[in-house]
């Protein structure tokens, strides 16, 4: 198990979707959209039907980093203006 900035305990390993089922909260992650909460897997209700607090606050630190920069193509305006 990994430690992480957000001190949230971590594990990198394949999980059965039984244990999906069973858990507190979920998400998905995605190059396009970051960090996706989901509230029902196969039609069961996570949760109160709404992202969970840890699903919440990876999204939310997400989209900090992204807006800062973190892992940001550069774009050089000035390259195509040039031309």
């Amino acid at each position: 198990m990994k430690e992480n900035e957000l001190d949230i305990p971590l594990a990198v390993r394949p999980v059965p979707a039984a244990e999906l089922r069973d858990a507190d909260e979920i998400f998905l992650a995605t190059t396009a959209g970051g960090i996706m909460p989901a509230s029902r897997i196969d039609g069961r209700i996570m949760g109160n039907d709404r992202p969970g607090p840890i699903s919440m606050r990876l999204r939310e630190t997400f989209w900090s980093k992204r807006a800062a920069g973190w892992h940001a193509t550069p774009i050089d305006y000035g390259a195509s203006a040039a031309t």
